[in-house]
């Protein structure tokens, strides 16, 4: 499971808002409840609710979401989705071979 960790303080309704535009401008910010990992994504902004890295139109009421970066030196990938009411979802690590070579 992971949840969005942006704006904490701030009403259910306007932590939503922020999430969906802050994935439409292609970058959002999640943790692993279980670890408490806390990541920052980036990827490419969306236009017309898709993009290589966010889809807003893979399933109503999700965000799907990828992106590549390094961590400890290992190229990975995050691959998931959140629900955009609930601002959690499933999302996991994985080894990145295309951009390791």
């Amino acid at each position: 499971m992971v949840r969005y960790t942006g704006y904490r303080d701030r009403p259910a309704e306007e932590r939503q808002m922020r999430f969906q535009t802050a994935c439409r401008e292609g970058h959002t910010e999640v943790a692993f409840i279980a670890t408490g990992t806390n990541l920052q994504l980036m990827f490419s902004p969306c236009s017309n609710g898709y993009s290589e890295g966010c889809d807003f139109n893979k399933e109503q009421g999700k965000v799907h979401i990828k992106s590549g970066f390094i961590m400890n030196g290992v190229c990975v990938r995050w691959r998931g989705w959140l629900d955009i009411e609930r601002l959690d979802g499933v999302g996991c690590l994985e080894y990145d071979e295309e951009r390791a070579q």
